[in-house]
């Protein structure tokens, strides 16, 4: 975390709040746990969750699922074979199905499926 919430001061700056928020999510590539924020913040998680709604429209975790598949799709090279495990551990993931539900969830496909989909290989016949 970059600072605690005395950088907020008591001016209640709730767009001020929600961008370091974000930017400690942002910073984490989304491993950062909600609850960590909301302490630093001296929220509770309710109101984390309420405010980021309020201000962004989704709730903090799917930013942070967001954020992490981000953080995979970078690191993610389709012309060599790649560790999903080790990859889901580099992106901050708990485990490697939680990065698959998110591949799925945000791109329709498995990362394995995205691998032969843009492979240099893919749509060529062999003869």
């Amino acid at each position: 975390m970059i600072s605690s919430s005395q950088e907020f001061g008591n001016t209640g700056d709730l767009p001020g709040k929600i961008d370091w928020a974000w930017r400690q999510l942002d910073l984490s590539r989304g491993s950062v746990r909600v609850q960590k924020i909301s302490e630093e913040l001296g929220w509770t998680r309710k109101r984390l969750v309420k405010a980021f709604r309020d201000e962004i429209g989704i709730p903090p975790k799917v930013l942070a699922r967001v954020l992490r598949f981000r953080s995979a799709l970078a690191e993610f090279n389709a012309q060599i074979i790649v560790d999903f495990s080790q990859l889901a551990a580099e992106c901050g993931y708990s485990d490697q199905a939680h990065m698959i539900r998110d591949f799925k969830d945000f791109s329709g496909l498995t990362p394995a499926e995205l691998v032969r989909a843009y492979s240099r290989d893919a749509g060529m016949v062999e003869s």
